[in-house]
């Protein structure tokens, strides 16, 4: 079973390593290259698989003191991909933002990934743009919560 929850203390660790193996390494960048700075300001969630005792998927959410939130970090690892946990991990943010009084979600989506957030309810904003340090084509793409 997936549990969708906050990290624990001693998951951080796991959690990064993740984010670096699926985000970063293929793209030839070094460890570490997952972290952005932003790390105290934001929240994070998890997809815990109780079955295999790993972390197999995760996302943060930061928010502004304007009304909005960004939600990045989103993945989950290749074994667990296209079974809904990303939407989970997504829908769980929504709701930590809605409590924080947040109505307006952000997201910075890959290419590839657009059609995903449509269908979530995302819609673009703007022109594509390349990001650095991936070197990979985004677009913003917002949505009401």
């Amino acid at each position: 079973m997936i549990e969708i929850r906050t990290p624990e203390k001693n998951e951080f660790e796991e959690m990064f390593l993740l984010m670096w193996k699926m985000l970063r390494k293929p793209l030839g960048l070094p460890k570490g290259s997952e972290k952005d700075g932003k790390e105290s300001l934001s929240e994070f969630v998890i997809a815990f698989d109780d079955e295999l005792k790993k972390i197999v998927g995760t996302a943060r959410l930061t928010v502004y003191k304007d009304n909005s939130a960004e939600i990045d970090k989103i993945l989950t690892d290749v074994d667990h991909e296209r079974k809904g946990i990303g939407s989970k991990l997504i829908e769980f943010l929504h709701k930590k933002a809605k409590e924080k009084n947040k109505n307006k979600i952000f997201v910075i989506a890959r290419d590839y990934a657009v059609g995903f957030y449509k269908k979530i309810g995302y819609v673009p904003v703007g022109d594509y743009f390349i990001t650095k340090p991936t070197g990979i084509k985004h677009i913003r793409m917002e949505k009401s919560i």
